[in-house]
């Protein structure tokens, strides 16, 4: 009798093993555009089959990002993980698709029909990328590099012009050298040279005449 009973438990211990931990989702929610009302609906689904919900209380979100907020948790089964999940706002559906991890604990925005006014800050699916202000940065970071370069350029520019004015500089100096190389031009140019000239002339005239006599 009492292995009679031991057998029959067997195969009723085997099938108690725990589920693998949900996946839980928070985020933002939009309706045509605008923000889904507290009361709305959100349903997950895998296979076809619903596997969890959450009716939305703050005006365009559902769930919070906290260990204690409300979340959408998504119960799955052995086998589940890399599974597609889809979701239904309020019966309808919504384009987005997400993959079932177990344990998983994921910010994930919904639309159903026309997109937000200003494309939700990055798109929906996924928390918003910084992708965008990284580009920004590198083009900001090429702009002031381009800008140090042409500086240096401009500097050097003028340091060529003042090369050019110190070799006009000693041209100047070797033409003025040339011109007043001959010591009798000099004297030939000073006051009253010619007059001086003139007088040691007749004083060699009268010296000659009373040699003479």
């Amino acid at each position: 009798m009492v292995a009679v009973s031991t057998l029959s438990a067997a195969p009723i211990a085997a099938s108690d093993d725990p589920p693998p931990p949900p996946h839980s989702f928070h985020g933002e929610v939009y309706v045509d555009g605008e923000p889904a009302p507290p009361g709305t609906e959100i349903v997950a689904m895998i296979d076809g089959e619903e596997r969890g919900e959450i009716v939305v209380s703050e005006n365009g979100t559902y769930g919070g990002p906290t260990v204690g907020d409300e979340k959408l948790v998504v119960h799955g089964e052995e086998g589940d993980d890399g599974k597609e999940i889809t979701f239904l706002v309020d019966g309808e559906a919504v384009s987005e698709t997400a993959t079932w991890t177990a344990g998983g604990d994921d910010e994930f925005h919904l639309v159903v029909g026309d997109a937000p006014s200003g494309g939700g800050g990055g798109g929906f699916g996924a928390p918003p990328s910084d992708s965008d202000g990284d580009d920004g940065g590198s083009a900001q970071a090429t702009s002031e590099e381009t800008d140090g370069d042409d500086d240096e350029n401009a500097g050097d520019g003028t340091d060529d012009g003042d090369s050019d004015g110190d070799d006009s500089d000693e041209a100047t100096s070797e033409d003025g050298d040339d011109g007043s190389g001959s010591p009798d031009d000099d004297a030939s140019s000073m006051p009253g040279f010619g007059s001086a000239s003139a007088l040691l002339g007749l004083l060699a005239s009268v010296a000659l005449l009373a040699r003479r006599r």
